[in-house]
């Protein structure tokens, strides 16, 4: 009882003596996990308080405390959707409500409830949500319990706020507060207070507001609870910054951003770099501004944050705007690409859930607003498309559209559902062209096709540079036969001009048609690749996307029989730790020499395979293959790539033991790549087979991270031995948007290096790119640079780079 007062009034030594004074009592020690997870949460040590929530819910089933485990379970959910495990986190709850309804315990059985729906509001399930409060209002209305019914009016509130009905919000909070009062409930009461006053900012009551934050702020000092003390500076610093006193403001905003780091909450560190760069823009301080925002773009991009993406975008655009033009636009293209995506996630669930608004909006009413959202919709894309033309988005060398506009002509066209053709057009071997006549002539080749293509260009269709030597040509046509008579046509005779002489040149092209060859734009866009991959291999050819050959039977039938005919082989592609050139490691890549189709690109079978579900069987022949051939190679690790499908399988940890052992391979010589998203599709039981794994000796990778839900919050969860920077910012380190590669990378290289992972550089083709990594600390790279990946490769062979 000592303990758990001390925990409530911040005194977190009192709270740990009398804890280690509570060891020994058998029965007591469900309830003293439970405890000592309060005050790990408390002190800001979120990772080891959920593993005392998951040992209290152990104990206090195992003694039969159905109480102490429903509030074990209530604890660990919070937790959960903490670290961004909020559908676990509901199940969790949802164990802890039946326990409760078990009980009898109507109080109970309203907290779960209440806590339930705040999860829904978060994950935008409004509808859920507001569901679930009902039925917790009529629960209390039967009991007339007065304590939980503060978490409910004030859980109705955050789904008025989420719904943008800041009034009303305002008022549940305020009869909250009351009851907070009523009930002698202090710390409901900061909360509250802290509310409330963000209720008041946002209305511009803002001298209501400064007394409710004030307050707040005064109350989490007292308590010590570093999240609310974030919480209540970052709202008083935004409600300064309103007043133009952006200096008071950004006092604040560095004290709110300190305390989220203290504590790990990523959100709140997001949230406190936003509003200091917007003040930092207030008082034209563009540099330092531009700075802080991409620190906070960095940090949503990790976690995968992407309404947080779309603001630290919009400021971005608004800093880089007087000096760096093309900045800004690349900035507003994402945002459009960002609420592209947003649109199509929350349209309809904004919809149902004005439909069901306390039942009180008519069909009329629901009707006017859905034509508010499409004309609001359409302003917004039309908005978006007037400032990427205002940029001049074109091609510097040419003149015409490039990638960004045809991406905007795609999308548009394929929304409207009207039948299109996309062309991509290559010239072949420009590479090798570029490298023997030099630029200058190659510019002049690149130049002239443009020119040629421009005019059969018909109204209508949009002919834009999409790479180095690709052209990409969209008409709202079916009609291939056409397009390919008027494109071959004005290529026919190219050459590139020499002083001595004319060299000839020739085009490969792959076509797609809409709604043949898929109902989404990038269906069609990624038909159109494949159908071009098949040209080029061809050479100076023109081929049409052809379902059977490279997603149908045509080619399954084959991959069917490809293990047994032995018609893969594994290339290795070597790690180099820079600068000494030493291969430390080498990645094991697959290959399929079809016997009947030849050649074909991983881009193309694996998915196969995995659909399939072949991967398992081929995914255990690579990994015995690849031990196989590492047990010769003195020491050099091997990687091999695990797909979701092995991963899932029952027997990995078998399958690895029999690999290693068949080989005689070191344990600690192998490694093994995951994808984020692999990690996240069960992280509970991602965490006990990396475990499992490490216990083996084998190493983990996590590869191609920054990309897709990487996050400071969660990634030190998992035993990993190290991560693998995604090509595309390495990439970037060669184009106009570099500085933005440089921010993620060095972000990433200062996360692995606190969480002791190692860093590994993957895709580098270039000696720039190699020098800004390393001049970055990343030391161990991958790429063309230093070799390709190859059959038979052993280091024995190795001819270390030292340029």
């Amino acid at each position: 009882m000592q303990a758990e007062a001390a925990v409530r009034m911040g005194q977190f030594d009192v709270a740990s003596r009398a804890l280690r004074a509570s060891e020994g009592y058998g029965q007591l020690v469900a309830r003293r996990e439970l405890l000592s997870g309060l005050l790990r949460r408390s002190e800001g040590r979120s990772g080891e308080a959920m593993q005392h929530f998951q040992q209290a819910v152990g104990a206090a089933q195992r003694l039969a405390q159905p109480g102490l485990q429903a509030d074990a379970l209530m604890q660990l959910a919070q937790e959960q959707h903490r670290h961004l495990y909020s559908r676990e986190a509901l199940r969790t709850l949802r164990a802890a409500l039946s326990i409760r309804q078990d009980l009898g315990d109507v109080a109970g059985m309203v907290y779960a409830q209440s806590n339930v729906a705040l999860i829904l509001i978060a994950l935008g399930e409004q509808e859920q949500a507001l569901s679930v409060l009902q039925e917790a209002l009529g629960s209390l209305n039967e009991s007339g319990l007065a304590a939980p019914e503060i978490h409910v009016r004030a859980n109705l509130a955050m789904l008025l706020l989420e719904r943008n009905d800041v009034e009303e919000a305002r008022v549940q909070f305020l009869t909250a507060l009351n009851l907070a009062d009523q009930n002698g409930d202090a710390a409901s009461r900061i909360t509250l207070a802290l509310n409330a006053g963000e209720a008041s900012r946002q209305l511009g009551d803002l001298e209501a507001a400064r007394g409710y934050l004030q307050e707040a702020l005064t109350g989490a000092r007292h308590l010590s609870d570093l999240r609310l003390q974030a919480a209540a500076l970052h709202s008083l610093a935004l409600m300064h910054a309103a007043a133009d006193e952006h200096e008071v403001a950004e006092d604040y905003l560095h004290d709110a951003y300190r305390l989220a780091e203290q504590q790990g909450d990523l959100d709140a560190q997001i949230d406190a770099l936003l509003g200091l760069g917007g003040s930092l823009l207030g008082r034209h301080e563009t540099g330092q501004a531009a700075d802080t925002l991409s620190r906070a773009l960095t940090l949503s991009e990790l976690g995968s944050r992407k309404p947080k993406q779309v603001q630290a975008h919009l400021l971005l655009a608004s800093a880089h705007e007087p000096r760096e033009p093309y900045e800004t636009i690349w900035h507003l293209r994402r945002v459009m690409e960002l609420q592209g995506e947003l649109s199509n996630e929350n349209r309809e669930q904004q919809l149902r859930d004005v439909t069901a608004q306390l039942e009180v909006e008519s069909a009329k009413r629901a009707a006017e607003y859905e034509r508010e959202l499409r004309e609001k919709a359409e302003h917004t894309v039309q908005a978006q498309l007037i400032e990427l033309e205002r940029g001049r988005l074109t091609d510097h060398l040419t003149g015409l559209p490039n990638r960004l506009i045809l991406s905007a002509h795609l999308d548009q066209i394929s929304r409207q559902s009207q039948p299109f053709t996309l062309v991509m057009l290559d010239i072949d071997q420009f590479r090798l062209l570029n490298g023997s006549y030099g630029p200058d002539l190659a510019d002049d080749l690149l130049r002239l096709v443009a020119v040629r293509l421009q005019d059969v260009v018909n109204p209508g269709e949009t002919l834009a540079r999409t790479g180095p030597d690709e052209f990409t040509l969209l008409s709202p046509s079916v009609t291939v036969e056409d397009l390919r008579r008027r494109v071959t046509g004005a290529l026919q005779g190219l050459t590139l001009s020499t002083a001595s002489s004319s060299v000839p040149v020739t085009v490969s092209a792959g076509a797609a048609c809409w709604p043949d060859h898929g109902r989404q734009a990038d269906e069609v866009r990624r038909a159109t690749t494949l159908a071009l991959q098949e040209a080029q291999r061809e050479g100076h050819a023109w081929r049409v996307y052809d379902p059977a050959q490279h997603t149908d039977l045509g080619l399954e039938q084959t991959l069917a029989t490809a293990l047994a005919n032995g018609e893969f082989e594994l290339h290795y592609q070597p790690v180099v730790d820079d600068p000494s050139g030493r291969v430390v490691s080498a990645e094991a890549l697959l290959r399929w020499n079809s016997a009947v189709h030849g050649p074909q690109s991983p881009a193309v079978f694996i998915p196969l395979l995995e659909r399939s579900g072949q991967i398992v069987q081929v995914g255990e022949w690579v990994l015995h293959e690849a031990c196989r051939a590492a047990a010769g190679w003195d020491g050099v690790r091997v990687a091999v790539n695990l797909s979701a499908l092995q991963f899932a399988s029952g027997d990995l940890i078998g399958t690895v033991r029999s690999a290693l052992d068949l080989s005689g391979l070191p344990a600690e010589q192998l490694e093994l790549e995951i994808t984020e998203s692999l990690m996240m599709q069960n992280p509970t039981r991602t965490a006990d087979l990396l475990d499992r794994l490490r216990a083996l000796g084998v190493g983990v990778l996590l590869d191609d991270f920054g990309t897709g839900y990487s996050s400071l919050s969660y990634i030190h969860h998992f035993p990993l031995g190290g991560v693998k920077i995604d090509r595309e910012f390495v990439r970037q380190l060669d184009t106009e948007t570099r500085a933005r590669g440089q921010v993620i990378i060095r972000a990433v290289v200062q996360i692995c290096g606190d969480l002791g992972l190692k860093v590994v550089a993957e895709g580098i083709e270039t000696q720039a790119q190699r020098e800004v990594l390393r001049e970055m600390g990343v030391s161990q790279m991958q790429g063309f640079l230093f070799a390709r990946p190859t059959p038979g490769w052993t280091p024995a062979a190795w001819l270390p780079v030292k340029r």
